[in-house]
């Protein structure tokens, strides 16, 4: 799927994130606008004409979908959490349960550490500068006075520019170019600033992809694998698990299904896209007539029909009623 850039997260956001599973209240409904500051506009990194409140609605369904498949103990559901994650049936399903509910109460509105974050829809609302410019005083908006240049203001990674956003008064560094102008590439996520981003690749998003869940077909025969049912909302999914654990605990990633499969447990629960597939897997199982537990879809065997024991009270009633029968004439008829 998308090729994540990845940026360097500090040690007391995460710590801040790992108290906060403690002390979440629990999910709620909420809309796209209250989780996220989003750029308006259509140029700049602007969302207007985007898909992004359907993408936003299919990461909340996908969210309610993986935290209901972690928790249910029935045989079907354990056999998807053993299949993407390892997680045998003697082991504990919250290992994948913990992180998919904490995604699901940031999109619900519960604000990570650091504080509401933003959305953007291209990455140019990030300028790239030279670390030999004349910095930005984040604090006023305006150049410093004495002329300090930006690599003495901020650390340089080897290897990275330095980029500065209007939008957030910060400055980020990373890779030299602009990240959505390269092919392959459909999102992003960095928690060097407060509060963190995430950027969408929306014109580089494949078109032969459905944009939402909706446009997967509820009957797409038996051998299918999970893997060829993507669509574009998968990447704001895939990116809240960035976004909300951090990139730093979730990173290095890996997006092959074979690989994902292969991941012993401690890896599987770090990767992102291993919680997109398997939320796009047990969603699919739960509506449609096929189980993707096994990647692959599946039908469904036809539910048994129970056959209803004969009581003590029907058969009395029979005794009665051919009793009652024998009696009548002959030419009445009985339906």
């Amino acid at each position: 799927m998308s090729l994540m850039l990845m940026f360097t997260s500090s040690v007391a956001r995460l710590a801040c994130l790992a108290l906060l599973l403690g002390v979440l209240t629990p999910p709620v409904r909420g809309n796209i606008h209250s989780v996220f500051n989003i750029k308006s506009g259509t140029t700049d990194g602007g969302c207007d004409g985007t898909n992004i409140d359907a993408w936003f609605s299919d990461a909340q369904t996908l969210a309610a979908s993986a935290a209901a498949g972690a928790a249910a103990t029935d045989p079907d559901s354990r056999k998807y959490i053993e299949t993407f994650f390892s997680i045998g049936p003697n082991d504990d399903p919250k290992q994948a349960g913990d992180p998919i509910r904490l995604v699901q109460q940031v999109l619900g509105g519960t604000t990570p550490p650091g504080g509401k974050p933003w959305l953007f829809c291209s990455s140019d609302w990030l300028k790239q500068k030279k670390w030999t410019d004349v910095a930005i005083n984040a604090r006023t908006g305006n150049p410093y006075a004495n002329r300090r240049t930006i690599q003495q203001v901020l650390v340089k990674p080897k290897g990275e520019v330095p980029f500065w956003s209007e939008d957030l008064v910060e400055y980020v560094t990373g890779q030299p170019g602009d990240w959505c102008s390269k092919p392959g590439n459909s999102a992003a996520t960095q928690d060097q600033t407060l509060p963190s981003t995430i950027t969408l690749c929306v014109n580089n998003l494949p078109g032969h992809e459905g944009a939402t869940l909706a446009t997967i077909p509820l009957d797409p025969g038996d051998g299918v694998s999970i893997s060829t049912l993507q669509v574009q909302s998968l990447n704001l999914f895939h990116e809240m698990f960035h976004l909300a654990l951090g990139t730093q605990a979730t990173n290095p990633e890996t997006y092959d299904l074979l690989d994902i499969t292969s991941h012993p447990t401690p890896v599987a629960v770090k990767n992102p896209e291993s919680f997109t597939i398997y939320a796009l897997a047990y969603h699919l199982g739960q509506i449609t007539q096929y189980t993707f537990a096994n990647t692959d879809s599946v039908r469904k065997p036809p539910p048994a029909v129970p056959k209803r024991a004969e009581s003590v009270l029907d058969k009395d009633f029979l005794a009665r009623f051919q009793a009652d029968k024998e009696r009548l004439p002959s030419n009445v008829w009985l339906a």
